[in-house]
């Protein structure tokens, strides 16, 4: 399981992305971070974002490097 620790405010950040950033590709991307910031499985995640779950892993782990 990939952790990742997300600040009060990273989350509210990612839940207005994921609806108002202008590339859709980035609003997926934040879609997933915030399905992970809520608990879901990657799994989960993966079906939510319409992605598979090595997309979900991707993000996730190019995200752990980003912090």
């Amino acid at each position: 399981m990939i952790k990742i620790e997300f600040a009060e405010k990273d989350i509210e950040s990612l839940n207005y992305e994921r609806y108002h950033h202008p590339h859709p590709m980035v609003q997926r991307k934040m879609e997933a971070l915030w399905l992970k910031s809520t608990g879901e499985p990657h799994n989960k995640i993966a079906q939510l974002t319409g992605t598979s779950i090595n997309v979900v892993h991707s993000i996730l782990k190019n995200t752990q490097l980003e912090a």
